[in-house]
């Protein structure tokens, strides 16, 4: 190969990772988060108060869902393991979470925002705090698929149990969280009783 080619190549290739960079560094960052990097108490403590810092800011309302929820209610903190810090809002609250609150959060700590592949409006969004670890974001909405349901399950499922909401302390905060029978239908009539490495599939037999 001739040296021009070579340059031409080069070239090529800078070129290629320059125009593309936002998207190879969210690449690294969600593998490196979801495959490498343990989220420990501290780093979900971090997320949390930084997100609901900007809910406040913003006027966003929101709960805390999945593990979270769990770790909220029973514990009063992140459970060790779960692997992400997981909340939930209604799609009418979806403009202020995309316009409000990921501008604050990237200005202020840096987020990667990241949606899941869906044909229309509004996409569940993950949030990749660099080094740190992800948050999932649930968009409630009819005919949409839930990921607190267990995905690509239809967010109706999900629906009855999200009628009312309490506050649960933690990290010397309130938050809101779905009533006990959420947590019967994704952990089962036991869920006070810890169990490692469970998900909500083998409450009730979801694949």
């Amino acid at each position: 190969m001739s040296r021009t080619a070579v340059f031409l190549a080069a070239v090529v290739i800078l070129f290629v990772v320059f125009a593309c960079r936002e998207y190879i560094c969210t690449c690294y960052q969600w593998y490196y988060l979801r495959y490498f990097k343990s989220l420990t108490r501290e780093g979900a403590k971090t997320m949390l108060l930084a997100f609901d810092d900007a809910a406040r800011e913003s006027g966003l309302s929101y709960w805390l869902s999945e593990g979270t929820a769990l770790g909220a209610v029973r514990e009063g903190s992140y459970i060790e393991g779960d692997g992400d810090v997981d909340v939930g809002i209604f799609a009418s609250q979806h403009d202020k979470l995309l316009h409000r609150v990921v501008p604050f959060l990237q200005r202020h700590h840096g987020v990667i925002a990241t949606h899941r592949p869906l044909k229309t409006p509004p996409k569940p969004l993950h949030l990749l705090f660099p080094g740190i670890g992800r948050m999932d974001i649930d968009i409630v909405a009819l005919g949409k698929p839930c990921m607190a349901i267990m995905w690509p399950r239809p967010c109706e499922e999900i629906l009855p149990y999200l009628q009312s909401f309490r506050q649960a302390r933690m990290y010397d905060r309130y938050f809101y969280v779905p009533q006990d029978d959420y947590l019967v239908r994704l952990y089962g009539a036991d869920w006070r009783v810890p169990k490692p490495n469970f998900k909500p599939k083998e409450a009730n037999g979801l694949r």
